[in-house]
């Protein structure tokens, strides 16, 4: 649908027209859905260029396909391209919503997230730790990304070897998000995986196998066989299920 209708609109009512743009971005998702990143890089590239000459470079718009480009960057492979962007995108929002607005901290994980899959563990883990601070002091405990970060903490203390804190971290974020998100929500199906993960590394598979099996059943029926979350877990239960 939306590659036959983007060149029409892109005659009818320009490249910069906001449908046209929405056109394209949409049709640049679903590329990167289907795991087209580079067409797709190209595209929200376009969008964002054109978003930065028609209503400016700090405008919320030309922010959100930015913030789009640069996760399209990490599965792209692009790690550094993509932190580069991150951090752009987190700086931009630190100084136009502010540390503590919603946007601005889902793009500060999503740069830590970044720092991970490049292996820099020492700033991942201060930018995490950031992260989980600004959000605690104006949203509580169980603001959403409060517990997402925290996770998210856990499994880079857990990379780093502090099984001790890990574990504390990564059960208690599996509980909260399975109490605040609901257990068949996709942070809720990470935040299990991870602490069933750790579980096994300690030497509690009975355990670990149990909850992956569970979680599991719950996303291969709630999110599909196919959903990032679902392969996630599978893939934690046949680390498990391996080892015997």
């Amino acid at each position: 649908m939306y590659e036959d209708t983007l060149p029409r609109r892109r005659n009818s009512l320009g490249p910069a027209h906001p449908e046209t743009l929405a056109t394209a971005h949409g049709l640049a998702t679903t590329l990167r859905m289907q795991g087209a990143y580079a067409d797709a890089q190209a595209i929200f590239e376009e969008v964002r260029t054109l978003l930065r000459e028609s209503v400016g470079p700090l405008h919320p718009s030309t922010l959100t396909v930015a913030n789009v480009l640069a996760g399209t960057l990490r599965d792209k492979g692009d790690l550094a391209a993509a932190r580069a962007m991150f951090a752009e995108v987190r700086d931009a929002r630190r100084a136009v919503l502010g540390e503590d607005h919603p946007s601005t901290l889902i793009t500060a994980n999503e740069h830590a997230g970044a720092l991970v899959r490049a292996g820099d563990l020492d700033e991942a883990q201060a930018a995490f730790e950031e992260v989980i601070a600004t959000a605690r002091a104006r949203f509580g405990d169980d603001y959403p990304l409060v517990i997402v970060a925290s996770s998210n903490l856990g499994s880079v203390l857990r990379l780093r070897g502090d099984a001790a804190a890990a574990c504390v971290l990564l059960e208690d974020a599996a509980e909260r998000a399975t109490r605040v998100l609901g257990a068949d929500n996709p942070s809720t199906l990470n935040a299990v995986a991870s602490h069933a993960g750790l579980l096994h590394e300690l030497g509690e598979t009975p355990a670990a196998r149990s909850a992956l099996t569970d979680t599991l059943a719950r996303a291969e029926r709630v999110l599909g066989i196919d959903h990032p979350a679902t392969v996630t877990v599978r893939r934690a239960l046949d680390t498990v299920t391996a080892a015997g």
